[in-house]
């Protein structure tokens, strides 16, 4: 199991991943992270699930779209639409919480390793409130 956190704010353009610069829970050796990085490399092969929290609001100064800013899981660089996380805020500077959980199975015979990112998806950048949370914890075979 895995727990990763944010200890700053961080503003994400459209495309660009979160960035966990704090390890509060690392045993085992279904995953592994570089502190001040984007990516969670999992190890070949089990089930992983990957649950992720967090506040999210339009930056100050944007006009806040209709469509809402989003954060999405990415598997190996492919967004799982399962796990997009939509606020729509009616002013900029206004946090909403959001969440997803997904679970995912990795490939025992791949050569190289599934990574995850929460990033961006929406159209326009997303304020990300400091203390943002992401788990992953080998559930299976």
């Amino acid at each position: 199991m895995l727990e990763l956190s944010t200890s700053t704010a961080q503003t994400l353009a459209p495309g660009q991943a979160l960035v966990f610069d704090r390890r509060i829970l690392g045993c085992g050796c279904g995953c592994c992270h570089r502190n001040n990085s984007s990516t969670v490399k999992m190890l070949n092969g089990g089930t992983h699930r990957i649950s992720f929290f967090g506040n999210i609001a339009v930056p100050t100064g944007v006009t806040p779209p209709t469509t809402g800013v989003q954060l999405q899981v990415s598997l190996s660089g492919s967004p799982l639409a399962e796990s997009r996380m939509i606020a729509t805020p009616g002013a900029a500077g206004q946090f909403f919480n959001v969440c997803s959980s997904v679970a995912e199975k990795t490939c025992k015979c791949s050569k190289s390793f599934d990574t995850i990112t929460i990033v961006n998806t929406g159209t326009t950048s997303v304020d990300v409130a400091a203390g943002a949370n992401l788990i992953v914890e080998r559930v299976g075979d």
